[in-house]
């Protein structure tokens, strides 16, 4: 019953993934894929489509073999397609200009459709911003977003292993089909993000890493996210092209600041001068989102203090702290400062005035 389904509309897709928009067109002239390989080529020209595109549907269709591996990848568990006409197609992604008309999906589904995030950043991460990148994941996963990223190396990779192993859905964008995990050393973590969030493609399966793909794979991040959160990128950097996309689809752009004397930061710090919101703790991001106090599951809201978070309020007690001071006052690190500042001013612990945090009386 799948087979019947779904063969059309593979092989369709695998002609013309590359050209969404002409895609669309068809459908919209013919209905159905199955209407759309019937057609005539003087048929399918005066839909409003070129011939290169037409050579390509008849070219790409006639792959036989490859439509029968793609369905039998159709009967594995957890292995499923989303067509973008269909009610569990990501709500997001379906307004963007060029959405993808079909999606590969390795996973569960429901994630999709989660207001969500996506974090990206460079390749060449430094430790600071693999560090931030890990506590931005967690925290906002934990407040009920869903982290989308591309499984790179890097950035991508850091936010996303943090979600794994926090129990936390995430969406993998990879630049390939989603039976093809690249960089290799990725396995095993494509598997732990299939098997409590999902890995989604609209690149037709087997398709391998190729420069081109990762401009195509970026306008599906920013598009299933309501913002962008770039951690480090360098000033001319894919990651740089993954908010500008975001702005063209209007979704909202968030920056974290570097030292100024690194490199990776450069973007960051351009992405800021031109309106990108600057993010310092997950709390930056909730408020500009919106997402509501009482949405944000935790454990620690009500009762006593964790021991960390009973120095901190007492650090910043009798006068307002900047993290620096707090790190001297507590002897604790950065990135779990910046943790324990969230989860309290959340919990309407603390406040901030400035650069500087100050305990709320209670």
């Amino acid at each position: 019953m799948r087979d019947a389904l779904y063969a059309a509309d593979l092989l369709v897709h695998r002609a013309l993934h590359a050209q969404p928009t002409a895609h669309r067109v068809l459908l919209e002239a013919f209905d159905d894929s199955d209407a759309i390989l019937g057609a005539s080529d003087a048929a399918l020209t005066l839909s409003g489509v070129d011939s290169r595109t037409v050579r390509a549907l008849r070219e790409r269709s006639a792959d036989k073999a490859w439509l029968q591996r793609a369905l039998e990848w159709l009967q594995a568990p957890g292995h499923s397609l989303i067509r973008w006409s269909e009610p569990a197609y990501p709500p997001q992604l379906a307004v963007i200009n060029d959405a993808p008309m079909l999606l590969f999906c390795v996973g569960d589904v429901v994630t999709l459709s989660r207001d969500s995030v996506a974090i990206v950043g460079s390749r060449a991460a430094t430790p600071a911003g693999l560090e931030a990148a890990a506590l931005l994941a967690r925290e906002l996963a934990s407040a009920g977003l869903s982290i989308v990223s591309g499984m790179a190396l890097g950035i991508d990779e850091q936010a996303q292993s943090a979600c794994v192993e926090g129990g936390f859905g995430t969406v993998a964008v990879p630049g390939t089909g989603v039976d093809v995990v690249h960089p290799k050393r990725h396995s095993r973590l494509a598997d732990r993000i299939s098997a409590t969030g999902v890995l989604v493609s609209e690149f037709p399966l087997g398709t391998p890493a190729r420069p081109g793909n990762s401009p195509r794979r970026n306008r599906v991040i920013s598009g299933l996210s309501r913002a962008t959160l770039v951690v480090e990128a360098a000033e001319k950097s894919g990651t740089l092209n993954t908010a500008r996309l975001a702005l063209e689809q209007g979704r909202d752009v968030f920056a974290i600041p570097g030292s100024i004397f690194s490199r990776r930061s450069e973007g960051c710090h351009a992405l800021i001068r031109d309106g990108a919101a600057l993010v310092r703790t997950p709390a930056d991001v909730l408020g500009e989102l919106g997402v509501l106090v009482g949405q944000v599951v935790r454990s620690g809201d009500e009762g006593p203090l964790p021991d960390d978070q009973k120095r901190l309020v007492e650090a910043m007690r009798d006068a307002p702290r900047t993290i620096d001071e707090l790190a001297g006052l507590t002897g604790l690190s950065h990135a779990v400062l910046a943790a324990a500042l969230t989860e309290l001013e959340i919990a309407g612990r603390v406040r901030t005035e400035g650069a500087t945090f100050l305990a709320v009386s209670t």
